[in-house]
């Protein structure tokens, strides 16, 4: 509303580019050994006593995440290493710890973004896609996928702490038409929520003009924030699309001009009314991967991973 009349504004849209983002890596022992090393490396600059002067809460949770998969692993290369020395074999897929896998449902097909648009509905084509698309991951290459997303979520949480940076902030989720999307902005409060708990907590929570304001803490969570920062496109029949804007803020309040993503990130097929839930698709634009929209933690974390992949070290180059 402006000088008493009602004026819309006209944002151009563009398709976040695809990123080489989780590819199983048939890792070597080596690999697995340097993984290893870098972990250590990891938690003994968390808990070593110069580092301890103070309690740090965020820093002994990330040194035990680092342990759920140290202790593991070392297990790992001792069988491997023992069962080389006695005849040859391949080296199977270490499988982290985890609560819930990454779902198996993920689909290998990529996204033709430029006839996207062209399809008379294109809710159907996103769910035809990835209903008759091949699997996206073999049992072994899900236990890679899994290692390299909890790599990936372990090392933005590491280097957050390195930073002695809080991790505090906001992440506001918005319509862009106002009145409508209650359920959808609910969906991503839900999944911003859990994968925020998982490196820190969610400290308060309230409704904002047409949105949902999450105002978080914890290291490594700014990065987090502008990996998810960006337009959520849910899509209807009849070719209806809601924008659903996720924005990064500072601080605590809205006031003041924000400035609106234009960049969609992944898009959202809703289900015909009454339908299955199993029948809604999500497709992450980064990744390119298409999966059903009921999501495990393991899940979320992947879709993340793909926003960390341009800026991710690899741990078998021997940095972190």
């Amino acid at each position: 509303m402006q000088d008493g009349e009602l004026k819309g504004t006209i944002k151009a849209l563009q398709f976040a580019p695809r990123v080489e983002a989780i590819e199983p890596v048939a890792y070597s022992l080596d690999d697995y050994r340097r993984i290893l090393q870098q972990l250590r490396q990891m938690d003994e600059a968390l808990t070593r006593p110069q580092a301890q002067r103070s309690p740090d809460h965020a820093a002994w949770i990330l040194s035990g995440k680092l342990r759920d998969i140290i202790e593991p692993l070392q297990s790992f290369v001792w069988d491997m290493e023992e069962r080389g020395r006695t005849r040859r074999l391949q080296i199977r897929a270490f499988r982290p710890k985890a609560a819930r896998w990454v779902k198996d449902s993920w689909r290998g097909s990529k996204l033709d973004s430029a006839a996207l648009f062209a399809q008379s509905d294109i809710r159907d084509y996103l769910n035809g896609l990835y209903q008759t698309a091949d699997a996206c991951f073999t049992r072994e290459q899900l236990y890679q996928a899994q290692l390299q997303t909890e790599l990936r979520w372990l090392q933005m949480a590491y280097r957050g702490h390195l930073d002695r940076t809080q991790g505090q902030g906001g992440l506001l989720i918005r319509s862009l038409l106002p009145g409508q999307g209650h359920a959808a902005l609910a969906y991503l409060a839900e999944n911003l929520r859990r994968v925020i708990n998982d490196l820190g907590s969610v400290e308060a929570e309230g409704p904002v003009d047409d949105g949902i304001l999450l105002q978080y803490q914890g290291p490594g969570l700014d990065r987090l924030a502008v990996c998810e920062q960006g337009i959520h496109l849910f899509i209807a029949k009849n070719n209806a699309q809601l924008p659903i804007a996720v924005m990064a803020i500072e601080g605590e309040s809205t006031e003041g001009p924000i400035a609106v993503p234009d960049t969609i990130i992944r898009l959202y097929a809703l289900p015909r009314p009454n339908a299955d839930r199993r029948d809604d698709t999500l497709t992450d634009l980064r990744s390119g991967m298409p999966c059903g929209t009921d999501l495990g933690l393991e899940d979320l974390k992947l879709l993340v991973a793909a926003g960390l992949a341009e800026e991710n070290t690899s741990f078998t180059e021997g940095t972190c």
